[in-house]
């Protein structure tokens, strides 16, 4: 009895003995028992040596810095106000225009003007540029034949100027009156009034105009020589004021003041960067708003140079006069 219960027994024992044989482990993937139809979890994870290099994250560009915009008029004018007290307005023009209304009624073609301590009436004729007249005239006779020689006088709103001579040559006829023959001149010329016109009225014309450039400079440095804690000394320098240098033909002006370094008694950190320097860096971007810029200012104490009337020449000329001897006795 007891064989036969064995005999049946010993299927149902290696029946249970397969249903516990170690899985077989695929060194790829994850470990599956045999007959399982489960989920498969718990997967072989890859050594450091397998997984992929990661690439390290994209560092983020730096922007480039904002450029700094162009310089304008508008900017000039906050960082110095005192350029609003010089004019690009040429006064010439407004005085040119009320010069040529002088003939515009039909009026004589004779202006008088004031050189060289006198009086010369002058005739001629307005042009687009202004006035033309002849004057210094001269007449030499040599026999038959008769020179008449002058001077032109231009009156323009640059200035006064005379070229020449020329003029004409005549010869008597059989009847003994002078005939035009010919002609004749010269190309040299001089500048009379260097200056061009300032103020116009209905009765005389002031030549006190002049125009120049600006150039900006420092006119005032701070120059200091600190002691350091630590030991030594340094020195720090800083434009502390900005002068409009004017520039011109044949004129000059004054020079700014340069301030004088000094040093300082009580040690600092030199660690720290000098004083800011504000000035300096704004010479180049003034310079670059100014550059081409032409600016119209006037004389003091000039006196009108041409007038409508004798009298009214004559009259300036005694005031000139009467002027210089009264400085003539200090």
């Amino acid at each position: 009895m007891t064989l036969v219960r064995a005999r049946l027994l010993l299927p149902v024992l290696l029946s249970v003995l397969a249903c516990h044989r170690p899985a077989a482990v695929d060194p790829g993937g994850p470990v599956v028992a045999p007959g399982y139809t489960g989920p498969v979890v718990g997967a072989l994870e890859s050594t450091p040596e397998q997984r992929p290099a990661t690439p390290p994250p994209s560092a983020e560009p730096v922007p480039a810095p904002t450029p700094e915009p162009p310089p304008t008029w508008e900017w000039a004018l906050s960082v110095l106000p005192e350029l609003a007290e010089h004019s690009e307005s040429d006064p010439g023009e407004a005085a040119l225009a009320r010069f040529v209304r002088w003939f515009d009624d039909g009026g004589p073609r004779r202006v008088h003007v004031l050189l060289d301590g006198a009086c010369h009436a002058v005739d001629g004729s307005m042009s687009e540029d202004g006035f033309h007249g002849a004057w210094h005239q001269q007449v030499t006779i040599e026999g038959d034949e008769r020179r008449v020689s002058a001077y032109d006088l231009a009156i323009t709103r640059i200035g006064i100027s005379e070229s020449g001579p020329g003029g004409t040559i005549q010869q008597r006829d059989e009847k003994g009156r002078w005939q035009e023959v010919g002609g004749f001149g010269t190309g040299s010329g001089a500048t009379l009034v260097d200056r061009s016109m300032s103020a116009a009225d209905e009765r005389s014309v002031t030549f006190a105009g002049h125009a120049y450039r600006l150039v900006p400079t420092c006119e005032a440095t701070e120059s200091v020589t600190q002691p350091c804690r630590g030991g030594g000394e340094r020195r720090c320098s800083r434009c502390t004021r900005v002068w409009l240098r004017p520039e011109a033909d044949g004129m000059g002006w004054g020079k700014g003041t340069i301030g004088i370094g000094h040093v300082m008694p009580t040690p600092v950190d030199c660690t720290q960067p000098c004083p800011a320097d504000e000035w300096t860096p704004r010479l180049p971007r003034l310079a670059a708003v100014l550059a081409g810029r032409w600016f119209h200012g006037t004389l003091e104490g000039e006196g009108p140079v041409v007038f409508r009337s004798a009298s009214g020449c004559a009259r300036e000329l005694r005031r000139r006069k009467s002027v210089k001897s009264t400085s003539n006795l200090h």
